[in-house]
């Protein structure tokens, strides 16, 4: 199935990036930064890793921490805000961001949809280059809802602790319409040139990093990493990170009231307080904990379900990038 893409772009100039850079950290005013690339996502899809490593590009400068958002929920924050974000940006870096937000949209009271953001993102930076990588549709439905259950229960929030993937799916349309992928690049290409928007995957991205990163580069005008940076694994989301803090936090806890092994607690050096954790999470509590915060799996009518939901999209997806995408119909 062929998809065409209507674009609705006038013409302009194409303006270097690396030139726009350096003019703007010495000429222009502060107030007129905008990005020269943009990850957008999608969520769940590799992106951490690839922003982790771009940031150790001595020519790239991107924000820290990942996900400003600011073309989201955050908008209303102002262009001061997003430009402190890039405080830190040495003169000729390429400047950049993720924000996997970006092909999803955000829900709430500052939420807003993808043609939205797209739209704002084209009247700021016409020229800005857009990177967006993609994973297995139906697994990355299942991975967004666990890391949106994870953030809540990081948060203390208790909406979402007890969701399946099929309630919570219903409730989120990110869920799902995140992983029509087809549907992202078109809205885009209604604002960019398709010379502006490299379209990756998470299969290559754990085939061979090296290639990949190399596309990345070789996209922004810059020069490679050396093979050493290049050869990152795919790292997990920090939500993991704050997933196993949580467990933590909520085993040792019941010690640290106890007011003399609080205080011994507390004075232990690190390693040996790793220790102890090691040994409370193998314990049955440990492991009950475990159990309540783990996210039921998904079922398998489901997963068939989606299969069939997300078939057309994907079909029409690997049509347009001409890649075989049939591991991605099963």
């Amino acid at each position: 199935m062929t998809t065409t893409v209507e674009t609705t772009r006038h013409d302009r100039p194409v303006i270097d990036s690396r030139r726009r850079a350096s003019a703007r950290s010495s000429d222009e005013s502060p107030k007129r930064i905008t990005p020269d690339f943009v990850i957008i996502g999608a969520p769940k899809a590799g992106t951490t890793t690839l922003h982790q490593t771009l940031s150790r590009h001595p020519d790239l400068c991107l924000t820290d921490p990942k996900e400003p958002d600011f073309y989201g929920a955050q908008f209303g924050r102002g262009r001061d805000w997003y430009t402190s974000l890039f405080a830190d940006a040495r003169d000729g870096q390429l400047l950049g961001e993720a924000s996997t937000n970006y092909s999803v949209g955000t829900l709430g009271p500052n939420g807003c949809d993808v043609p939205t953001i797209a739209r704002r993102l084209a009247d700021d930076a016409p020229d800005v280059k857009l990177i967006y990588i993609l994973r297995h549709p139906v697994e990355r439905a299942y991975s967004f809802y666990v890391e949106q259950v994870r953030t809540a229960q990081a948060l203390g929030q208790q909406e979402g602790y007890e969701q399946t993937f099929e309630q919570y799916m219903q409730t989120d349309r990110r869920c799902v319409a995140g992983s029509r992928y087809i549907d992202v690049i078109e809205t885009y290409r209604r604002y960019f040139d398709a010379e502006q928007m490299l379209i990756l995957t998470l299969d290559q991205l754990k085939a061979d990093p090296a290639t990949l990163h190399r596309r990345v580069t070789d996209f922004l005008g810059v020069t490679p990493l050396n093979e050493g940076k290049q050869a990152s694994r795919v790292v997990a989301n920090n939500t993991n990170q704050r997933h196993e803090s949580m467990l933590r936090e909520k085993l040792v806890a019941p010690l640290r009231r106890i007011p003399v092994v609080g205080q011994l607690g507390a004075a232990l050096p690190q390693p040996c307080r790793d220790g102890i954790y090691k040994l409370l999470s193998r314990s049955g509590r440990a492991k009950r904990m475990r159990q309540e915060l783990t996210c039921p799996p998904m079922l398998a009518e489901t997963r068939a379900a989606l299969l069939e939901v997300l078939r057309e999209p994907t079909l029409a997806l690997a049509s347009q990038l001409e890649i075989d995408l049939s591991h991605w119909l099963v």
